[in-house]
């Protein structure tokens, strides 16, 4: 499966992508639910919805935080090339460098 993915990678002349974290903002403590597409679901039963493929492919990746939607923040995932822990460790810490959504508190 590993090179496969490596011949995928190539194809496409691609490092790594990004992806939306889990779809949805953080969850509200309240409630432990997030909304997605006007429905509220339960934390829990979406957390892994973008997450899961990859650890199934074998693929490093990390979550990064990305902004803020309704006061609530929301992150990306990078994902890159079979053991290329590295290389999504390098792009999540240039975020962070070029902006300052890491610093940043959500509302209330």
């Amino acid at each position: 499966l590993g090179n496969a993915m490596r011949k995928r990678f190539n194809h496409a002349g691609i490092d790594a992508f990004v992806t939306p974290g889990i779809g949805a903002t953080a969850a509200r403590l309240s409630d432990v639910t997030v909304e997605i597409d006007g429905v509220r679901h339960p934390m829990q039963s979406i957390v892994g919805r973008n997450t899961g493929l990859f650890d199934y492919l074998g693929l490093p990746a990390v979550m990064a935080p990305a902004g803020f939607v309704d006061g609530l923040p929301v992150g990306v995932q990078i994902v890159g090339r079979p053991w290329a822990d590295d290389t999504c460790l390098r792009l999540a810490q240039v975020l962070q460098i070029v902006t300052d959504v890491h610093e940043r508190r959500a509302d209330g």
